[in-house]
């Protein structure tokens, strides 16, 4: 996970604090055949502020826990960010 991280953002030093949940879904890939994914959040702290991304997004942008959840349009991703701040992570 940590090399993941390296290699989408750029972050060298990452401590990864706790495990805050999975998500489940599909969806349809470009040649027309349903795929399956899992993604697991973890709450994570860095020094690191400048990040370099990799080819696989567009943008990022550090928010606020409000903003976040204003920003998010999945349910799913919405209720991952409030598990967290509901254990008292952020």
């Amino acid at each position: 996970m940590i090399r993941e991280v390296r290699e989408e953002t750029g972050i060298q030093f990452l401590d990864i604090v706790s495990f805050i949940g999975t998500i489940r879904y599909s969806y349809m890939k470009l040649n027309g055949i349903r795929s399956h994914k899992e993604v697991k959040f973890y709450f994570a702290t860095t020094p690191t502020r400048e990040i370099v991304i990799s080819y696989e997004h567009a943008s990022y942008k550090w928010v606020s826990f409000l903003n976040a959840l204003n920003i998010l349009a999945h349910r799913q991703l919405k209720s991952i960010l409030i598990k967290g701040h509901r254990t008292g992570l952020y």
